[in-house]
């Protein structure tokens, strides 16, 4: 953090968990931090302090120093805190005007209990507060097994719009992708995370490093331009056809895949490529990137509460 400046900083810092607010005044000098050098903190939360009935003051201090807060509601989390009173809190936050959205999982389009908590958000907050709506995603062993909606031998194909958004993980290592697999380092049985995704460690890299390797490293840059099955192909490696994710992960273990990317041949189809990846991508816009990682059906609530929206 302290390697950010006003000419070289992440547009946004994601604080997630985990229970970011459970390190109230640490999430305060990370918002301070970012903030002095030009970079907006989003923050997701549990809400569990929403079951006494008020915020306390180091939570409520730190709120007010971040930019925008997404509160988790769904029946993982109402397990623990109840939905009214998690509404509660939310009243209490935007009396202080704090900036706020909320995020809902569910096990599919037509989850029930996703519809409902979706419906009572809209009810209670008068369609002000944007709805980010997610589904469950096979984890571990899971996601090798074939799914009704998307079977095994599926080709996943398109770019990776996941593959630019560094996170730093529990043990400091940074990794160009939120995938938990990759992220926890159990992507590849006995390899743990792939090396294309790997950019580096908190405790020796500063933010420019991880910037540049991050947006020009070849084979990560084929896998955000082409997706993993095309570069595959076009490098002559064998393809994973148990899932997306999988041959992103496989494609280092032939060489041959990092030399194509790397090579003038693979350079100009990602040069030709990148600029009408990126163009496609901002026509589709927010609800684009939802209805393509998330719920298809809810994607255009994470508009609400916007101009037009």
């Amino acid at each position: 953090m302290r390697s950010f400046t006003e000419d070289c900083h992440p547009e946004y810092l994601l604080l997630t968990g985990g229970e970011p607010l459970l390190r109230p005044r640490l999430v305060s000098a990370l918002a301070r931090s970012a903030r002095e050098a030009g970079t907006s903190t989003y923050l997701l939360t549990g809400m569990f302090f929403a079951r006494s009935g008020t915020i306390p003051g180091p939570v409520l201090r730190a709120i007010a120093d971040l930019d925008h807060v997404a509160v988790s509601i769904d029946g993982f989390h109402s397990e623990f805190v109840p939905r009214d009173q998690v509404f509660r809190a939310m009243h209490l936050m935007a009396a202080e005007g704090v900036d706020l959205s909320v995020q809902i999982t569910g096990w599919g389009d037509d989850d029930p209990e996703l519809a409902d908590n979706v419906a009572a958000v809209r009810t209670e907050f008068g369609d002000r507060v944007p709805v980010l709506a997610g589904l469950v995603q096979p984890y571990g062993r899971a996601r090798m097994l074939p799914r009704a909606d998307q079977p095994a031998s599926a080709d996943l194909g398109g770019p990776c719009s996941l593959a630019a958004w560094p996170v730093i993980g529990p043990d400091g290592t940074i990794t160009a992708c939120c995938n938990q697999a990759a992220v926890d380092g159990v992507a590849v049985p006995g390899d743990g995370r792939p090396g294309h995704l790997e950019l580096g460690h908190a405790a020796r890299d500063d933010w420019p490093v991880i910037l540049d390797r991050c947006l020009t490293a070849p084979l990560l840059k084929a896998v955000r331009v082409l997706g993993p099955h095309v570069t595959a192909r076009l490098a002559g490696a064998t393809e994973d056809t148990t899932g997306y994710c999988q041959a992103c992960w496989r494609l280092g273990e032939s060489p041959g895949t990092g030399q194509w990317a790397a090579s003038a041949a693979g350079r100009s189809v990602i040069a030709l490529m990148e600029p009408r990846v990126a163009d496609s991508a901002s026509l589709r816009g927010p609800a684009g990137f939802v209805r393509r990682q998330g719920s298809a059906r809810f994607a255009d609530l994470v508009l609400l509460g916007s101009e037009g929206g």
